[in-house]
């Protein structure tokens, strides 16, 4: 009886009755489960570890190709006038040009741009414009990305429009480091703002742009995060400035309130917004808020 029934280890030729469709996956290997290593090894890639407290790896910065650094605060020291600072920056981003290998990106950065010629703005507007546009002239035909930083405080606000004319993407980051005045409540988890003032588009009349120009940027150990701003409910707010005009109503009450026998001062502010004439007559009387 034994040797009449199948071994049940045996190799079985039936076809696949029931899956049918899943017959041209038997010789198919499985591919590894998510989140698994892989167990080829895979090429390195530059900023694989986003982690802002520890250098980038040596093998990754040989692998690469490193930017041209041309700080322009070096190179006006000494320079009686912009025009010899501007040109010795054409000059360096005109030499790395010309010794670009084939089939290369060139990253130049320009440092510090109009850092010390801030002064001189007013009598040389049209030297930093000039800079400009020969650079773009020069990289026209060439596989080169220019990125410029300059202190936007220093420069006047006519002048810094007509630079951003020039520059295909314009990004603006404004700290809250040493600002004047305080940070709002909603915006303490934030080190800063980013805006958005242009943005890089090619065959369009107007790029694509997100659902907010102005966003936040935060800053942890290891990451820098730029996100968008979330307002908190409007309840929230309405609930603190309450407690704030009750604070200041009592404050102003206390200062402006009738003295003993109802006798010397006058009658106590009531909190809002009030309007009246400085007593002047005639059309030109303005209003005291």
């Amino acid at each position: 009886m034994g040797d009449s029934l199948p071994s049940v280890g045996g190799p079985r030729h039936d076809p696949l009755s029931i899956a049918w469709q899943y017959r041209k996956y038997i010789n198919t290997p499985t591919p590894p489960p998510r989140g698994s290593a892989p167990t080829t090894p895979a090429s390195s890639s530059f900023c694989n570890s986003y982690d802002l407290s520890r250098d980038i790896q040596p093998e990754v910065l040989a692998a690469a190709a490193p930017p041209v650094v041309v700080d322009v605060s070096e190179e006006e020291e000494g320079q009686p006038e912009p025009s010899s600072a501007f040109s010795c920056v054409y000059q360096s981003v005109a030499g790395a040009i010309k010794s670009l290998p084939e089939n290369t990106v060139l990253r130049v950065v320009i440092k510090s741009f109009l850092t010390k010629t801030g002064a001189w703005a007013s009598a040389h507007e049209g030297e930093p414009l000039l800079l400009l546009h020969s650079l773009r002239r020069l990289i026209r035909h060439h596989p080169v990305a220019i990125f410029v930083t300059l202190p936007a405080h220093h420069i006047p606000q006519r002048q810094r429009r007509l630079l951003a004319r020039v520059a295909d993407t314009v990004l603006e980051l404004q700290s809250f480091a040493g600002h004047r005045h305080r940070t709002a409540p909603e915006f303490e988890a934030f080190a800063g703002f980013l805006h958005i003032k242009a943005l890089q588009h090619l065959n369009a009349l107007a790029p694509i742009r997100g659902p907010s120009n102005k966003l936040g940027v935060k800053r942890d150990r290891r990451k820098l995060h730029i996100e968008p701003l979330h307002l908190p409910p409007e309840g929230v707010r309405t609930l603190t400035e309450d407690v704030e005009m009750q604070k200041r109503g009592r404050r102003r009450k206390e200062e402006g309130g009738w003295g003993p026998g109802g006798e010397g001062k006058t009658g106590g502010l009531v909190p809002g917004m009030m309007c009246a004439t400085s007593g002047r007559g005639g059309h030109g009387a303005s209003l005291d808020f």
